[in-house]
């Protein structure tokens, strides 16, 4: 695939169809048809890392990255109205970069902060998330949910990949990981309520899978 951050799970057989009448139909049918566009299932690739600690840093301690660069809907650069049917559909504003590594060999500056637009109903995210996990990918989880949902949903659908499931074993650790009350709530609620979890397993670099 040419992007691997994000995988159409169902493609579209509409590919350069045109309705010249469209602007002519009513409002609301419109934002209908724009909504009705926007339903497709994303699987998104995200990256949450630990921040290093220092008095500058922001209260979170974790920075998320999300590879790639076909993340926009194109729906959100035609006009007004599409955009606003597509700010409706993909109602989480998740702060990311859109990058892990630098833009420029020779610049050594963070990347700026975007916005990728969510929306969990059909977005499934894999998620990444660095050591200490109680910092990343718990507090990532209860952000989603209590921070960036209007509606404080969150998660509903995770695919889960190696590097994450040994992160889990907590057989591997000498200490037993303590998460605060406020985190194991909604972290807890995010597990309760998914829908869909798929376990990803990448090849190594360089090897190629059969067709």
């Amino acid at each position: 695939m040419d992007d691997p951050a994000v995988f159409q799970l169902k493609g579209s057989t509409t590919h350069g169809a045109t309705f010249e009448r469209f602007p002519l139909l009513p409002a609301e049918l419109r934002l209908h048809i724009w909504s009705m566009a926007l339903q497709r299932q994303r699987l998104i690739r995200l990256n949450v890392v630990a921040r290093i600690p220092s008095p500058a840093a922001a209260a979170q301690g974790y920075s998320v990255y999300a590879d790639g660069c076909k993340l926009y809907s194109k729906l959100m650069r035609v006009n007004c109205e599409s955009r606003q049917a597509a700010l409706a559909f993909y109602r989480i504003p998740l702060p990311c970069t859109f990058s892990m590594v630098p833009r420029s060999r020779a610049s050594r500056a963070r990347p700026p902060t975007e916005t990728l637009y969510l929306n969990p109903d059909f977005d499934c995210l894999e998620i990444n998330a660095t050591d200490p996990i109680q910092e990343t990918f718990v507090k990532f989880l209860r952000d989603l949910k209590t921070v960036y949902d209007p509606l404080h949903v969150g998660l509903l659908n995770l695919a889960v990949g190696m590097y994450t499931l040994c992160l889990w074993d907590t057989r591997r650790r000498p200490e037993p990981i303590e998460i605060d009350d406020d985190d194991r709530v909604a972290f807890t609620a995010t597990l309760a309520q998914l829908r869909e979890v798929f376990f990803v397993l990448a090849p190594p670099a360089g090897v190629r899978t059969s067709d």
